[in-house]
């Protein structure tokens, strides 16, 4: 069990965090350098100002999304490591019935 594979979803939700969580600081250090007063000019003022929210809404959103896929993927795994204990436990249960029946015979 310990050299499970993590699953694509798993490292899809991974990427997506970290790729958001790049873009949030993207998004702060363009806002920053307008709160800052280093945007001057009007266009520089125009591109910090619009592309650091746009950043910062983007990261929030890709965050998110990570954290709800890494989420499904862990219940998804936790669900088949259930059903899988469950398959042993039974197998184990049948094998001793069998076990008891061949002793009283």
């Amino acid at each position: 069990m310990k050299n499970q594979k993590k699953s694509p979803d798993t490292r899809r939700a991974i990427l997506w965090g970290i790729g958001g969580a790049y873009i949030l600081y993207l998004g702060y250090s363009l806002l920053q350098s307008y709160f800052s007063g280093e945007a001057t000019a009007q266009k520089d003022v125009l591109l910090c100002t619009i592309g650091g929210g746009a950043f910062l809404l983007i990261g929030v959103v890709l965050v998110i999304l990570a954290l709800r896929q890494g989420m499904l993927a862990l219940r998804a795994q936790a669900a088949e490591i259930d059903r899988i204990e469950a398959e042993e436990r039974a197998a184990l249960e049948e094998k001793t019935e069998e076990d008891e029946d061949d002793a009283q015979a």
